[in-house]
Parts: C-alpha cells; sequence; structure tokens
C-alpha cells in the first residue's frame, strides 16, 4: 500500500515539472522602422513614444502586463502587446501609403506562427528576431496580426544530484520496510 502511495506521489510531483514557455518576464528588444529608413521609431528619444507603452523608457522592454511597445505621431498609431503565448501587432492608419518593419528580440524566442490574416502583414523569423512586414501603398485603415510564439511544451526538469541522493534514500526506506513486513 505504501509502495503504491510513493508511486502516486512521484506520478504527482514530476507532472509537476511541465514548464510553459513563453516570453513573460523576459527582455525584448523592439524595433519600428519605415520604408527601410535608418531611425528606430519604437526609440522614444525621438519624441513619437507616449506614455504607457513599455518602451517609454528604451527599446529594451520586459515582457508583462501591458501593451511593450508603441508608436504615435498623430497619423499612425502602431503597437505591439506580447501576452503569454501571443503577440498582436497592430497599426492604425489614417494616411496609408508607408510600408514599415517591426523587428523584436528575445533569446527567449524559439518559434512564431502567424496566425491567419488579410491585413497584408507578412514575416520572417530567424535564430532569435523576428521581423514583421507590412506593404507600402494601402489605405487608411486597422491593420493586425496575431502570432502564436513559443507553444505550450513539457520539458523534464533534470533533478540535481543531491536531489536524486534524497529520492534513492527514501525508496530504499520504503522497500526496507515493504521487505521487513513481508518477512513478519
Amino acid at each position: 500500500m505504501r509502495l503504491r502511495s510513493l508511486l502516486v506521489l512521484l506520478a504527482i510531483s514530476s507532472s509537476s515539472l511541465a514548464a510553459r514557455a513563453d516570453g513573460v518576464g523576459t527582455s525584448v528588444t523592439g524595433g519600428l522602422f519605415f520604408n527601410g529608413g535608418p531611425s528606430n521609431y519604437f526609440n522614444p528619444a525621438l519624441g513619437y513614444v507616449p506614455a504607457g507603452y513599455g518602451n517609454t523608457a528604451g527599446t529594451t522592454v520586459t515582457i508583462g502586463s501591458g501593451t511593450e511597445f508603441g508608436y504615435d505621431d498623430g497619423a499612425n498609431l502602431d503597437t505591439a502587446d506580447f501576452t503569454g503565448n501571443t503577440l498582436l501587432v497592430s497599426d492604425v492608419d489614417t494616411f496609408g501609403s508607408f510600408g514599415f518593419m517591426m523587428t523584436f528580440k528575445d533569446t527567449a524566442f524559439t518559434e512564431f506562427t502567424m496566425l491567419p490574416n488579410t491585413s497584408g502583414y507578412t514575416y520572417s523569423f530567424s535564430g532569435d528576431t523576428l521581423q514583421v512586414f507590412f506593404p507600402e501603398n494601402f489605405t487608411p485603415g486597422t491593420y493586425t496580426a496575431t502570432f502564436d510564439y513559443g507553444p505550450p511544451t513539457t520539458t523534464t526538469v533534470t533533478p540535481e544530484p543531491s536531489s536524486l541522493m534524497l529520492l534513492g534514500t527514501g525508496a530504499l526506506g520504503m522497500l526496507g520496510a515493504a521487505r521487513r513486513r513481508f518477512l513478519s
């Protein structure tokens, strides 16, 4: 009976070792470039980052609650919001015509999949860098694209040697108790 209890306890503890692979708590560096130009408009030093966005202090942001990246020049409002395993990129444009590229770099990034959209966004992902492209010559409007990244995964954490020794000692003790009970 005790051996069965031990096995149930081991199964429960090993299932709690599952990890969720998402970007929350990691540092992502973002860039917003219009028509292939060199200026990063996610840089607050250029004066187009309103209060309330994570990048008001700089282009590297810790992923958490709230929208991480924002840009607003009165004619365009471009945002990027990382939430759990989802990235939502949005462009609200009253002028039209200008294409842009957003880049995001985070060592925690492992894969990106863009959900189907009709907005014209395309993307590429290589290493730890995501590039999101929006075409030139479009009409004014609101355009969004949603990405899934780092899907939930189950990983087994390798115990440290002292934990293995403790587990082994406990298992030997249980076996010894079972043996003594069986022989008496």
